[in-house]
């Protein structure tokens, strides 16, 4: 329920009711409870949910990183495959700058926090991006979790990133893990090598030029 402070500023709250036998009498005892941060999250998450839910495919990889700039206020969302046997160069299956949809693009992994995420490890890195990978040059935070095929092998990643620092760790973190246990892909055979020359993303930019 909405509760509004001394200070004017409004709440979420979660009330809670008990009665308390003391001093040989009850009393009902009220508890109120923050619960801002967590409607937020549970906004944030149904927004994405509903953004794609009528979509497959690339159509939903489309729908999801339109749907994460929005409702996490990131610059940039990508979902990428990897191409090459070794795990060094991916491409976007969909990346997204802010409302739109960019080029797909391909690149190298090294000098880049994806890198660490193909290593099957979720990474968060809030601030100070660019002074720890090269390749991120304008980029202060950065957020990308690991995808799975059905035998468990890495075979892609789903991550957010911008130029602004994100340090709300729950939002961000809650906000991308839950579309990654949707995105339930079948098992891909590994490719031998990388086709194609990258290319460039439009009107946002490459976040790993």
């Amino acid at each position: 329920m909405p509760l509004k402070r001394r200070d004017g500023m409004l709440r979420q709250a979660e009330v809670g009711m008990n009665f308390v036998w003391f001093e040989d009498q009850y009393y009902l005892c009220c508890f109120l409870r923050d619960v801002t941060e967590r409607s937020q999250l549970d906004e944030t998450l149904r927004r994405i949910s509903e953004g794609t839910a009528a979509e497959i495919g690339i159509d939903f990889f489309q729908a999801l990183v339109k749907q994460l700039t929005i409702s996490l206020g990131v610059q940039y969302a990508m979902v990428t495959e990897c191409i090459n046997v070794e795990k060094t160069r991916v491409r976007t299956l969909a990346f997204g700058y802010n409302d739109a949809l960019l080029k797909n693009i391909e690149y190298d992994l090294a000098d880049t926090p994806c890198d660490i995420v193909m290593r099957d490890r979720e990474f968060y890195y809030p601030t100070g991006v660019a002074n720890n990978f090269s390749k991120d040059e304008g980029s202060e935070s950065y957020l990308g979790v690991p995808i799975h095929d059905k035998s468990g092998e890495v075979i892609g990643y789903l991550a957010v990133c911008d130029s602004r620092p994100m340090t709300d760790h729950r939002k961000y973190v809650t906000g991308i893990g839950g579309p990654v246990g949707c995105l339930n892909w079948p098992k891909r055979g590994r490719r031998t090598a990388a086709t194609g020359a990258a290319t460039t993303g439009s009107d946002g930019g490459d976040p790993h030029p």
